[in-house]
C-alpha cells in the first residue's frame, strides 16, 4: 500500500509523522515494513531566520536510529527534495521523527512517500 505523510516541527522540537493506515498511525504495524522513497523539505522562516536545519530519523521499537539524514540545510522558497531509490527501510515496532533544533527560527515542512507492505 502506498503512504504519505506530511508535518510541520516548529524551531527547537522534534515530532513525530502519523500515516494513514488505522490504529497507531505513528508506529509501524505489527508484520509490516515501511520504506520511505522520498523525502521534501520546505522552510518557513520567522523572526529573522534565514536557513532551517533539519534531521529526518527512522527508529526502532527500541528508539535507536535506524537511519537518519543529518543536517538537511533548507533555504528559505526553496523546495528540497530527496530521493532514496533503493528506499529507507523500518520495521514493526519503529516510527518516523523530525528535528528542527539548529539554525532557525521559523518551521519545517517534510513531505514523505513510502510503502507499507
Amino acid at each position: 500500500m502506498q503512504v504519505f505523510s506530511e508535518h510541520e516541527v516548529n524551531f527547537g522540537t522534534y515530532a513525530k509523522f502519523a500515516w494513514g493506515w488505522p490504529g497507531n498511525n505513528v508506529i509501524v504495524p505489527p508484520n509490516q515494513t515501511l520504506t520511505i522513497f522520498t523525502a521534501t523539505f520546505n522552510y518557513f522562516p520567522s523572526g529573522g531566520g534565514t536557513l532551517g536545519r533539519a534531521d529526518l530519523t527512522g527508529r526502532d521499537s527500541n528508539a535507536n536510529a535506524v537511519w537518519r539524514t543529518q543536517v538537511v540545510y533548507v533555504h528559505p522558497k526553496t523546495t528540497n527534495h530527496l530521493t532514496f531509490p533503493g528506499g529507507l527501510l523500518l520495521l514493526a515496532g519503529g516510527y518516523v521523527e523530525v528535528g528542527f533544533i539548529a539554525e532557525g527560527p521559523g518551521t519545517i515542512m517534510v513531505s514523505l512517500n513510502g510503502h507499507l507492505d
